[in-house]
């Protein structure tokens, strides 16, 4: 199981970088997560930024759109937005990393 990075924007959220997250991006970028790695050389682009954004946030929320992300986004100070990305990398990385010795786990996982 993957573990949830929290962001604040309207109001404490958690971003998730999964395979829905990833065909997400795919979908909204053209970019594949899997075949190329994780875009953070485009974040500078806004619409790809935006893009990364919302799907990281569907697990928490599969109902928000990408216009309501580019609101929660404009208006930010550079430094928040360096905030957002530094969220992200943390996301994209506990995505690749085994879940955390002290990490509740599914009840309803096979037993290894």
């Amino acid at each position: 199981m993957i573990t949830p990075t929290p962001i604040n924007l309207d109001r404490e959220r958690s971003i998730v970088y999964d395979f829905a997250s990833f065909r997400a991006i795919q979908t909204a970028t053209g970019h594949s997560v899997l075949a190329d790695g994780f875009p953070f050389s485009k974040l500078g682009d806004t619409a790809v930024f935006v893009a990364c954004l919302h799907a990281g946030l569907l697990r928490d929320d599969p109902s928000l759109s990408m216009e309501a992300v580019s609101q929660f986004v404009d208006g930010l100070s550079f430094a928040e937005v360096g905030s957002i990305m530094e969220a992200m990398s943390v996301a994209v990385m506990a995505s690749h990393s085994p879940p955390r010795k002290d990490e509740p786990t599914d009840p309803k996982a096979p037993t290894p």
